[in-house]
């Protein structure tokens, strides 16, 4: 009909939640079509006046074409469908195991999504250390490679890293599902199988017992942070344990990690049969195993009335959004707080900023963005409220931003600079991904503290990220987490980016007056789908008052 088109350019063929990539890992073809929208009835362009009826006929007309070339290549098609359920992948017979001993939830979530595209997977029958890490029976899933979609096993479980023709390399080079998870997992050469997996299985636990004393929860289980903000809506009070101990529970002496909760019963408000009905609820909802205890005396470790267990205060959240931030990061924000954890959360137009009270808030999140339009009144007040013990949670840009406009507090021109360059790196994301070197979305290995309540639940301390640029988060006073040696775990760097992240920190926190700011280097919510990182920032939430000084150094 006389369109204009270009292919090739842009765009890569690989991350396999693109809906135009899936189909290659589920024995079809995935073709894309965009073009540029007529925003309305007629619109001006360098090509001339694009009107609504131009680009539905446009649409129309591809959608006729694919289905009558998938139609005339019906024979090839179907010849390609049967060579890839039944050759693809066969010869490798090695396989994935993948688990987590305490954080069932996130297994079975993983487990779920294997499931759901009807891969194979088996029990582990034996307990099988690899790399320093023991995957025990009963906890850990064996996902052989030769099954008739070994394609998509082998793109979840994604770790290449080595690309000899960087030139085509599109939007993204590594999107590991199996690093996103943040489980831990290895591929072996022949694993001992047992039973296959039909279903998941649901969360055994033991038998709740009312406590006259109090109960802990074991906070390595990812759902314990949706528990926790179910008992902060109820005004119960929780502590949570900024030392690990170990406790006689009536069933023998259990170890306790630090980022255990601990709920007193004498100390609430609500009866104490209220509390173990309140308990017996949420404990069932949320599939979260409560521990009851009847002494506060631990046979190693703190004892639960020390100083190490800390109260922790129901979080007030405000999001700015609006002009000058990323509205992708920003929705994803708010689609964590109002889908996944279902606890409220403001956002306020970063225009309107001045005109809110921020006493009502104890928590404010700036996503990737510039923030111009924070005058310097606007910045006064937000240094005043950390100060007065409040937590400001940045990422991406946005740590760049606060560390140049609230941290080191800058002269009027060099804060005029770095606000530029912010903001063109949020106008223009593309250039901001080589400027310094090759940096297409990648996976990254950090090393986290476990100690610190930002990492409050997580069991290993190599902690994949997904980037999208050169680091800008330089590792300043003591760091959370860092980059390690070695840090490309999926995708592709140059060796010009890769200098850029042995100064660098991916989690930092700074103290200010009584308050604290969080800074996250890169996304922590990754499209919705990281969950490795997904912790670290439900934390900054929950404990980013109790995240700053006195934690003690680690790097």
């Amino acid at each position: 009909i006389g369109s204009f088109y270009y292919t090739k350019e842009g765009y890569d063929n690989k991350n396999p939640n693109f809906g135009s990539t899936y189909p290659d890992y589920n024995g079809g073809v995935g073709i894309l079509f965009e073009q540029g929208s007529s925003r309305g009835i007629r619109q001006q362009s360098e090509n001339g006046i694009v009107t609504l009826g131009h680009t539905a006929r446009n649409q129309l007309v591809a959608a006729i074409a694919t289905i009558d070339a998938a139609n005339g290549n019906r024979k090839e098609l179907f010849d390609l469908q049967k060579e890839f359920f039944t050759v693809t992948g066969k010869s490798d017979k090695s396989s994935y195991i993948v688990g987590d001993e305490y954080d069932r939830g996130r297994v079975n979530k993983f487990l779920r999504l294997l499931l759901a595209h009807r891969l194979d997977v088996y029990e582990n029958a034996n307990d099988v250390t690899v790399g320093g890490v023991t995957y025990k029976k009963g906890t850990s899933y064996i996902i052989p490679v030769a099954q008739p979609n070994s394609a998509l096993v082998q793109i979840i479980f994604d770790d290449k890293k080595d690309y000899p023709d960087v030139a085509k390399l599109g939007y993204g080079a590594g999107f590991s599902i199996a690093y996103s998870t943040g489980l831990s997992y290895a591929k072996l050469a022949n694993p001992a199988r047992g039973n296959k997996v039909e279903a998941v299985k649901a969360i055994e636990t033991a038998a709740f017992r009312e406590s006259k004393y109090a109960y802990l929860v074991d906070f390595r289980d990812s759902k314990s942070q949706q528990f926790l903000f179910r008992l902060l809506e109820k005004e119960v009070l929780v502590k949570a344990a900024f030392k690990s101990f170990s406790l006689d529970t009536g069933e023998g002496v259990r170890d306790f990690p630090a980022g255990t909760l601990l709920i007193p019963v004498s100390l609430q408000s609500i009866p104490s049969a209220e509390l173990y009905a309140l308990l017996k609820e949420l404990g069932a909802k949320e599939e979260i195993e409560i521990t009851p205890v009847a002494t506060g005396y631990s046979a190693k470790g703190v004892d639960l009335g020390s100083s190490a267990f800390r109260t922790v205060n129901r979080p007030s959240v405000l999001v700015i959004s609006g002009a000058g931030t990323s509205s992708t990061e920003v929705g994803e924000v708010w689609h964590l707080f109002d889908i996944k954890l279902r606890y409220p959360v403001v956002r306020v137009e970063s225009a309107n900023f001045s005109r809110i009270p921020l006493s009502d808030f104890n928590r404010i999140v700036l996503t990737n963005g510039a923030y111009a339009s924070l005058d310097a009144s606007a910045l006064q007040s937000l240094r005043e409220w950390i100060r007065r013990g409040n937590t400001l949670i940045t990422t991406g840009l946005a740590s760049q931003w606060a560390v140049s406009r609230l941290i080191e507090t800058p002269s009027a021109g060099r804060a005029g600079r770095d606000s530029a360059r912010v903001d063109e790196a949020i106008a223009n994301p593309f250039a901001q991904r080589d400027r310094g070197g090759r940096v297409p979305t990648s996976v990254f290995e950090t090393k986290i503290r476990l100690d610190h309540p930002i990492a409050f639940g997580l069991t290993s301390e190599l902690l994949p990220v997904i980037r999208e640029s050169v680091p800008s988060l330089q590792a300043t006073g003591n760091p959370v987490s860092r980059y390690t040696e070695k840090p490309l775990l999926n995708g592709y760097i140059d060796e010009t980016a890769l200098a850029r992240f042995k100064e660098a920190a991916s989690i930092q926190v700074n103290s200010y007056g009584a308050g604290n700011i969080v800074l996250f280097g890169e996304n922590p919510l990754f499209r919705g789908i990281w969950d490795a990182t997904e912790r670290t920032f439900i934390n900054a939430v929950l404990f980013g008052d109790k995240a700053g000084g006195g934690i003690g150094r680690y790097f």
